[in-house]
């Protein structure tokens, strides 16, 4: 299950030190300097795209079919999201999520729900294909015997997609005593919305996969702003392919392993 906890960031600001003044005295004045003050310049930041090909970080898709009969079903994953499946009624089959797992007995949380309260179900058993791999479909069943059984079962092969999750590593962060999220946007006309948008106060672990159709990505723009409310953007259109899932590490700089990285200049809004 996601361990992620709250940011919080309690560091003080620096004051500026005061400019230097000519003496007043009516004598001889000696020469005199000036000290200035300069905003240091807005650090280079880079947008790298490293594939993700193992299953565990890699995305599959997966849907939930709820076989209890008269259990009303959640079920959570190691993925990000809160519930990957929520308030699933009985005899009822959920649309596929993208979502990712490398032992789905280890990282797949059920809950029951009745009308005032969710308890948590550990799973009897789990049969079928306890990892799930990258670019495949997925159904898991669930019925409910002696105890919470799943069967999990390969779905046809998908249409092609592409998906896009975010690591970000914002150094404008440092100086802030209660930073906003920072802001991620892909632009590409390949999304239902035209974009594939993210915000999060988290560096060590990465957003949700969001799902892009086809196999190949045309990116327009990446644009992305700090928690200072700084935006940086790439100066040029890019394509994405190759893999069913990239990692997109926003930093101060290149990812090792990137399969594309870009540099975000500093823009004015």
């Amino acid at each position: 299950m996601d361990k992620r906890l709250p940011f919080l960031a309690l560091v003080a600001l620096a004051g500026c030190a005061p400019a230097g003044e000519e003496s007043s005295s009516s004598g001889t004045s000696e020469p005199t300097t000036s000290a200035t003050t300069t905003s240091p310049p807005d650090p280079v930041l880079h947008a790298s795209f490293v594939r993700e090909e193992k299953a565990g970080a890699g995305p599959a898709l997966l849907r939930l079919h709820n076989a209890t009969g008269d259990q009303i079903l959640s079920l959570t994953l190691d993925d990000g999201r809160p519930f990957s499946f929520y308030l699933v009624e009985p005899l009822a089959v959920t649309d596929h999520v993208i979502t990712t797992s490398d032992d789905m007995f280890e990282d797949a949380i059920l809950s029951i729900h009745t009308t005032d309260t969710c308890v948590r179900k550990p799973f009897h058993e789990m049969t079928g294909p306890l990892s799930l791999e990258p670019g495949h479909a997925y159904g898991i069943h669930v019925s409910l015997e002696t105890g919470f059984l799943a069967n999990i079962e390969e779905d046809a092969t998908p249409d092609p997609y592409v998906g896009f999750r975010a690591l970000v590593a914002d150094p404008s962060s440092s100086g802030l005593s209660s930073p906003a999220p920072s802001e991620l946007v892909i632009s590409t006309s390949a999304a239902p919305d035209g974009e594939v948008a993210f915000k999060t106060i988290f560096s060590e672990f990465p957003e949700p996969y969001v799902l892009v159709p086809g196999s190949k990505v045309n990116v327009d723009k990446v644009r992305f702003v700090d928690r200072t409310g700084t935006a940086h953007e790439t100066s040029a259109p890019f394509v994405v392919e190759g893999a069913h899932g990239y990692t997109l590490h926003i930093a101060d700089k290149a990812m090792d392993g990137a399969e594309i990285d870009v540099v975000l200049e500093p823009v004015g809004d």
